[in-house]
């Protein structure tokens, strides 16, 4: 007898789809992407069937036959009907998917799921976008899981098998949850829910590496989840310069010497209905010592300023990070507050031997030296944050405030002293510079802003706001040197100062926001008041216009305009020089004005529909566009002088405001529906900038064109434990012309290349490498590459459930002991070699340890 409705699941190496039999039993099923896969059949009433299949030709047709399904006879105690769920299901602003339709192997992280999840990307760097845009937020629970860094460190330690759905949300910020009205772009948050028998348990990782030239690495990580409470605790100790992420990843080539270890806590949790509490607290430590080569040369009407130096350094630093948060959620209201820390203390000694020579039609200067420095600094930053919102059911308006107050300190101590030896055309003059300088410096901000909302029908408000925000800076720089005869400290009082800067800005603002059928609209009037401790005061009017247009849920077209001021840094004011280095000494400007830019952003997205009914039918694809255009008045510039006379200092920084800073943009990105099967991903980025800009050099100034390109490119072709292979390819080019008398347009360009390989054997044993090569052009000269590198890994899961992996890695198989950065603009080409440690291999072991509870 036919049986109607049954369910068939046809599994194979690429996706999963789901279909049921018709009244006569029948059911089709037309382009495969795989010859061989798995069939199972099931109704109530009837055991099921599960059968392999395989096609011999892709192209042919595969007639199963009669399926036999045995007859189930039990006693009926109580039937519970249930919709079968979808592998990927939109709910609103969040898109799901159900974790357990996609197969990943046994012991697998979190990392492993997202390269199943159709619509989600992740290039040979680990970076993650979702229909097409990077993650910003990442949660667990719904709850912080270690702070910014907390994605890095879940990808490599969340069991993959503990997981039952993973959720991309759209946010649209603070303003949209308020009002309900959605404006702007949104900002994917990833959000990862565990399995009901999975949320009470102990899971944790256990890390052992050793190799040549002394290298080891160490760290453990360890997660405690009851109900609602969350610990997580992570640490590593070791000489490869490498984060925590466990021993037998990749590293790149690291300097001469680099000590490393860190320690992470995480805690959040949930008190009563609406009470949510998060802490994070991370430090960690390096000691690291290095050598370097650097080269600048800049030539503008015919004057020619080359400088050259040889660097060896040694550093020692210690940072420690923290976030301690509450949320609550009421009916009417949200009340949010976090207490943030940050700071660190260190030191560093370094010696250089430099020289440079500037020339032009009649005028020489050599500057030649050796130069050694021994500085010391500590640094603090707390800051907290309060907002609060309120909902009046009764009217209907809304209020929400918010402030933010944050007190820095900054205190260092720097001994330099410089040998040099001076050559102009008429005098040669040797000077010793012995400085002994401490630098105290305080800053504290108070911020505030109150926004009412007045409803004016369904889906509008008139918006009445103000915003204040209070900038105080004190810095204290004491210079002195040693007597030459007594040896005690002579203070210098030029190179001395006492500084106190207040900045005052704010922001009084009326407005119109509403949804109108598929627009969204947020149309302001800024007022624009600040003020200066340098007596500076000026009030600005500008439109602040954001408006959305939405298509379709995947389709939507925004528009941004807006105005902001930005007030000079207190080192761009102090006028006392700053010597930190005695050959470029930077001088501020105490009547800098603040800067004023206007910006306009425009942008379409596309993508596929995100509701689909089976696996084989989602193949996502997103698209992105955007033109940007922005202008600065009172821009803050440096001017760069080049003193002509028998002076040791090679190049003064000055700062100055000025005019004619313009910039067009185009930016195009898109993620194409797999090809091949669903096998080949193609990910496409370009952005296209054209540049109006000036400089200042020896108190000239010059304009400057700019027209930059850039284009990049990732590709992944993968068969689900097989084999996945990753191309990066990138290429950046810049066009210049400043208008000197003899401006002659330049051209410089970049381009990188990163291969990736994995290939699986006998679902045990993983082969991978990956390679990356550089290619840098001068100004108005060819490619050039320079130093490969190469990193190769054998991998055997190992003990039961895979709970064990052997890793064997080798870092820099070419040997490449240089790294080389290099900048290029239209008068000036600086490259950096930074010498690397060679070829190390390492062999390691991971234990993973798991236990849950109900």
């Amino acid at each position: 007898m036919p049986i109607d409705g049954a369910t068939i699941t046809v599994l194979s190496d690429s996706d999963t789809t789901f279909l049921a039999t018709d009244d006569k039993g029948f059911f089709l099923m037309e382009k495969l992407s795989s010859a061989s896969f798995q069939l199972s059949v099931s109704m109530n009433g009837y055991f099921p069937y599960k059968h392999f299949f395989l096609i011999a030709e892709r192209s042919g047709i595969l007639n199963i036959g009669k399926i036999i399904l045995s007859p189930r006879y039990e006693t009926l105690q109580k039937v519970t009907v249930t919709a079968p769920k979808k592998p990927i299901e939109l709910k609103g602003d969040t898109l799901e998917y159900d974790a357990k339709t996609f197969e990943v192997r046994e012991g697998a992280e979190l990392e492993e799921l997202l390269h199943r999840l159709p619509g989600v990307d992740m290039d040979i760097d680990g970076h993650i976008t979702i229909r097409g845009k990077p993650v910003s937020t990442f949660l667990v629970d719904g709850k912080p899981f270690f702070g910014p860094g907390g994605l890095a460190l879940a990808l490599q330690n969340l069991p993959a098998d503990i997981i039952d759905k993973v959720q991309v949300i759209n946010d649209y910020g603070q303003q949209a949850r308020l009002l309900g009205i959605k404006t702007g772009e949104p900002q994917n948050t990833l959000n990862i829910v565990l399995k009901p028998d999975k949320k009470n348990g102990e899971f944790g990782n256990l890390g052992l590496g050793a190799g040549n030239e002394d290298k080891y690495s160490v760290g453990m990580d360890g997660h405690r989840f009851k109900g609602d409470e969350q610990f997580s605790a992570d640490g590593c100790i070791n000489n490869i310069g490498q984060g925590p992420v466990g021993p037998g990843k990749y590293v790149t080539p690291m300097p001469d010497r680099n000590d490393f270890w860190s320690a992470n806590l995480s805690y959040a949790d949930k008190w009563g209905k609406s009470f949510v509490p998060s802490a994070t607290y991370r430090a960690s430590h390096s000691v690291s010592s290095m050598q370097n080569a650097l080269l600048n040369q800049t030539d503008l009407n015919g004057a020619s300023n080359i400088s050259s130096s040889t660097n060896i350094s040694s550093t020692s630093e210690l940072k420690q990070d923290g976030i301690m948060a509450v949320d609550m959620h009421k009916a009417t209201s949200h009340f949010n507050q976090e207490l943030t820390y940050s700071g660190g203390n260190g030191n560093s000694i370094g010696a250089s031997n430099f020289m440079n020579t500037q020339t032009d039609s009649n005028y020489a200067k050599m500057v030649s030296g050796l130069s050694s420095q021994d500085a010391e600094h500590n640094q603090n930053n707390i800051s907290t944050h309060i907002l609060y919102d309120k909902n009046f059911p009764g009217s209907q308006c809304k209020f929400s405030i918010g402030a933010t107050i944050s007190y820095a300190t900054n205190n260092g101590t720097n001994h330099l002293v410089n040998n040099t030896l001076t050559v102009t055309d008429s005098l040669s003059t040797n000077t010793v510079q012995n400085y002994l300088q401490q630098n105290t410096a305080h800053n504290l901000n108070i911020a505030g802003n109150v926004n009412y909302y007045e409803p004016l029908g369904r889906q509008a408000y008139f918006e009445l706001g103000y915003g204040y925000n209070q900038s105080n800076s004190r810095q204290n720089v004491s210079t002195g040197s040693p007597d030459s005869t007594t040896g005690k400290l002579q203070a210098i009082d030029s190179l001395s100062s006492k500084t106190n800067f207040v900045s005052i800005s704010q922001r009084i603002h009326a407005g119109y926001i509403a949804a109108i059928k598929l627009i969204s609209i947020s149309a302001n009037i800024d007022m624009l008041p600040i003020s200066l401790s340098n007596n500076y005061k000026a009030i600005n009017w500008t439109p602040s216009l954001q408006v959305s247009y939405h298509f379709k849920p995947n389709e939507s077209l925004t528009m941004n305009y807006n105005g902001t001021n930005k007030a000079p840094d207190i080192s761009q004011l102090i006028p006392t020089p700053n010597v930190t280095n005695p050959q470029y000494p930077v001088i501020g400007n105490p009547n800098l004005k603040p800067s004023l830019t206007h910006s306009f952003r425009l942008v379409y997205n596309t993508g596929t529909a995100m509701n689909p009914g089976s696996l084989r039918d989602y193949n996502p694809m997103n698209f992105s566009f955007g033109l940007n255009i922005s202008e600065t008045s009172d821009e803050v510039v440096t001017n760069l002088v080049h003193p002509q006379d028998n002076s040791p200092v090679i190049q003064q920084t000055e700062y100055v405001n000025a005019n004619g800073f313009y910039t067009a943009g185009l930016e195009v990105s898109a993620s194409l529906p797999k090809i091949f099967h669903k096998r080949l991903a193609i990910n496409f980025s370009s952005t296209l900038n054209a540049v109006h800009s000036l400089t200042m050099i020896d108190s000239m100034a010059y304009t400057l064109q700019n027209i930059n390109w850039s284009a990049h490119i990732n590709l992944g072709y993968s068969k689900y434990n097989a084999y996945d292979l990753s191309a990066n390819a990138g290429y950046d080019v810049q066009a210049f012309r400043y208008n000197s008398g003899n401006g002659q347009p330049g051209r410089s360009s970049n381009a990188s290349l990163a291969l990736a390989a994995g290939v699986w054997v006998a679902k045990k044993w993983r082969i991978s490498s990956i390679y990356r090569q550089s290619f840098i052009s001068g100004i108005n000269q060819p490619l050039k590459a320079y130093p490969a590198i190469l990193n190769a890994a054998l991998q055997r899961d190992c003990l039961k459930h895979n709970k064990g992996r052997i890793i064997l890695t080798a870092t820099n198989l070419l040997n490449s002991r240089q790294k080389v950065l290099q900048t290029a603009t239209a008068n000036s080409l600086s490259q950096q070699q930074v010498s690397t440690l060679g070829t190390f291999v390492m062999l390691s072991f991971l234990l993973k340890l798991s236990k849950f509870g109900k």
